[in-house]
């Protein structure tokens, strides 16, 4: 699912479920967005990517791409530049009245990928914020993840966090020793006025002021905030494309950590920034949201995803889980600052992830030296491990532990370490099928402690794990793979390769999928949409003007890998829905897994 406004990632409070049916029809500008309540609202906003940018998409060109050849995609496929995030590569590009983004997104993909590196639609997400009790004003998440214990060594001087959100309210009296300069990547200004409460949330679970009799005090109450407001809008929604511009802005001006707490993990232009801020020596964390739902998307490498926890160290149950969950942190009744001046009690992954953030800058304040792959190894393998044994889709590496990770990175500077831990043994394959090899091997033994295992695949790094197994599920059918194993501790010391392991992998079952699919050509009453399968099929499109009410069809009964289908008697201007149905020669069938649109002409 592709949503944002003016980026991609996740908060608004619902006031009914008739204006969260009004969402379903955006206008062809920009998203009309209803009117929020009170920051103090009982209503819960779930970080739902809630609407598609209606006028734009976004595209990253190949670094070797041509200027000819990106002015011919443009020119081909009637797109103007509108803006550009240039230290990504990334562009916002205007589409036709007579296109949707969704539209155009499936051709770019389909016929550009010698161009591009990807093209997808920007999306508007909410913050993942879910109001309290006001009066609620015990910090029990601080002791939950032994913060006090931190603070003896620690409490994140010299560590700039960027909270790319709604603003900040920096002259609360809780925030203004430690606020400093941010920025409005919207209207590139300085006004970082909190404009919808959420932000300074957000900060106070960071870096409320502690030691000054006033409130309460941030799990990392000397570490320095640095507002960067990614909405001009009331109701907190922000694009993919906004936050991606703020992890720059991040990046470019000292951060070590940029927290975002809307789900905005999914975008590709958002892991880009993400990757651009980890080049840079920071790391990025985002939301898991607030739906209770299985996230289906990978995790990527270059963004941290949280979940959240209650008092009793069980999984909210709001708090979406799946493949995407990095680590996870109290969430649940947490006392911080208002954008009134005041306090107030929230829930939501949208302070899991600031607690999070906080427990990182500890950890670089005790160890400045740290590289941000050993600081995030050193986060999760210090994690309290929650659920089953190792990573689990509910907690990830398990839950925060300031005052583990503090000593751990200390003892990585203190004791200037450079052995490397011992090499694993007796690497083998546990199981496999035509899709992934499963692994497991014996621990390696270290003078500190082991961070984390490299795997490697043909001598080629391909992931790493704070467990003794793993699961590679990129394998391609009949490919023969060796596989081997390092350790690494939090100095960065590299142990020895494994022995090798190898992987025959068995075929593929049969199995008929869609390889591609886009409108190729339309007019104002028809719509010719083509694609393509791995195994010669038969097709269905089956479309209509809602989506869910395609009762509208077209057979392709040719058994075949190329299709072509040509929709007629459509109403010109008029958005239409479809999904494609293939059947294969047993009479298997595999439908796309979501359903796509374009617009007729207007004549």
């Amino acid at each position: 699912m592709n949503w944002l406004k003016h980026t991609r990632k996740c908060c608004q409070c619902l006031l009914s479920l008739t204006i969260l049916l009004v969402f379903t029809s955006f206008a062809l500008a920009a998203p009309k967005i209803p009117s929020q309540a009170s920051e103090k609202s009982s209503d819960i906003s779930k970080g739902r990517h809630l609407g598609e940018a209606s006028d734009h998409i976004i595209v990253k060109f190949k670094n070797n791409a041509s200027p000819m050849a990106k002015d011919k995609l443009l020119s081909k496929h009637n797109l103007k530049e509108k803006k550009e995030i240039r230290q990504l590569g990334i562009k916002l590009l205007s589409i036709s009245l007579d296109d949707t983004p969704q539209e155009v997104v499936d051709r770019l993909n389909a016929q550009e990928t010698n161009t591009i590196e990807f093209a997808e639609v920007d999306a508007l997400i909410e913050p993942s914020l879910i109001p309290n009790d006001p009066n609620f004003s015990d910090q029990w998440h601080a002791t939950k993840i032994e913060a006090p214990s931190a603070w003896n060594t620690t409490k994140g001087q010299g560590v700039v966090v960027a909270v790319l959100d709604t603003g900040v309210n920096c002259n609360h009296a809780d925030l203004v020793a430690n606020c400093i300069s941010g920025w409005n990547v919207i209207s590139n200004n300085n006004d970082f006025t909190d404009i919808y409460g959420h932000g300074t949330k957000v900060a106070g679970v960071v870096a409320e002021t502690g030691n000054n009799n006033i409130g309460s005090a941030g799990v990392a109450f000397e570490a320095k905030i640095m507002p960067i407001r990614i909405t001009n809008d009331t109701t907190g929604y922000a694009y993919f494309s906004d936050v991606a511009n703020g992890i720059v802005y991040a990046a470019d001006h000292g951060a070590k950590i940029a927290t975002n707490s809307y789900a905005s993990s999914n975008s590709a232009s958002v892991q880009s920034a993400a990757s651009y801020l980890r080049s840079k020596n920071g790391l990025f964390l985002a939301a898991a949201g607030n739906e209770g739902v299985l996230l289906t998307t990978p995790n990527p490498t270059s963004v941290i995803t949280v979940a959240a926890t209650d008092a009793n160290d069980n999984r909210a149950g709001w708090s979406n889980y799946g493949d995407a969950i990095d680590i996870s942190a109290p969430g649940v009744g947490i006392y911080t600052t208002s954008s009134s001046g005041g306090y107030t009690s929230v829930s939501g992954t949208s302070f899991a992830t600031p607690t999070t953030a906080a427990v990182l800058a500890l950890i670089f304040a005790a160890n400045p030296n740290l590289t941000p792959d050993q600081a995030e190894s050193i986060l999760k393998s210090t994690a309290v491990d929650l659920g089953s044994v190792g990573w689990d889709l509910y907690y990830g590496w398990g839950r925060v532990n300031a005052a583990a990770a503090v000593l751990a990175a200390r003892n990585a500077t203190g004791n200037v370490d450079t052995t490397p831990p011992t090499a694993p043994t007796n690497l083998i394959i546990t199981a496999l099928d035509s899709t992934s090899v499963q692994m497991s091997w014996n621990a390696s033994i270290d003078l500190v402690g082991v961070s984390g295992y490299k795997i490697y695949r043909d001598n080629i790094e391909i992931g790493t794990n704070t467990m003794t197994s793993y699961s590679d599920n990129t394998v391609v059918p009949e490919a023969t793979y060796n596989y081997t194993i390092k350790a690494f501790d939090a100095a960065g010391n590299i142990s020895q390769a494994s022995n090798v392991a190898t992987a025959i992998i068995p075929q593929a079952p049969q199995i008929v999928s869609i390889n591609s699919y886009s409108v190729t050509e339309k007019n104002a009453t028809t719509a010719t949409i083509a694609w393509t399968t791995n195994l010669p099929s038969t097709g269905i499109i089956s479309y209509g003007t809602a989506k869910s009410s395609l009762n509208l069809s077209a057979t392709d009964n040719t058994l075949a890998t190329d299709h072509v289908i040509t929709l007629k008697n459509l109403t010109k201007s008029t958005r239409y829905f479809y999904k494609i149905t293939v059947i294969s020669n047993d009479g298997s069938s595999n439908e796309t897994t979501l359903v796509s649109n374009f617009r007729t002409s207007r004549k």
